[in-house]
């Protein structure tokens, strides 16, 4: 069971390696929780993830009430590290701690490319910008700072296997 961001990592490392896939420079970004390898042909963009967007159904009902769409869970990317993806041209891999396919499998890499994010949510209109109140404090006025997020939901059912 891959139960942190740096086993998430060692996976990706083994499964590149197995695969004769020379990893040329590894960033990490987003404080961390990110993870891009850059290799001669690809570059990957690591997302360690607890679990997949359980709420998908109820975040996006028109959506999920339409007849033949997905209706279970979902994944999310924030608009910024889309956006970095794309300019990296990099395949997202999704490594999960519990496995939302099949809880008894372990150890497994989902991937998606970022154009295909992008272009399925602006179709679907999955795109979710919300408020995301903040517990730093703004020194001078002492209130509490909100930051805007923009995320691009979409069906996990999207994401394919990589191992």
């Amino acid at each position: 069971m891959i139960l942190n961001k740096d086993a998430a990592q060692s996976l990706v490392i083994k499964h590149l390696k197995k695969n004769n896939i020379q990893i040329l420079n590894v960033t990490k970004v987003n404080m961390g929780k990110h993870v891009i390898f850059k290799t001669e042909n690809q570059n990957f963009y690591l997302l360690y993830k607890r679990e997949a967007l359980h709420s998908f159904k109820n975040l996006h009902q028109e959506y999920t009430n339409k007849p033949n769409s997905h209706r279970g869970y979902g994944e999310t990317i924030n608009q910024e590290y889309l956006k970095y993806a794309l300019r990296l041209d990099a395949l997202l891999l999704y490594v999960y701690e519990s496995d939302p396919f099949n809880k008894k499998e372990e150890d497994k890499i989902y991937y998606i490319h970022p154009k295909a994010i992008k272009s399925f949510c602006e179709d679907n209109k999955l795109i979710r910008r919300h408020e995301k109140p903040t517990s730093e404090q703004i020194p001078k006025s002492q209130s509490i700072q909100t930051m805007y997020e923009t995320t691009y939901d979409f069906p996990i059912q999207l994401l394919q296997r990589f191992n």
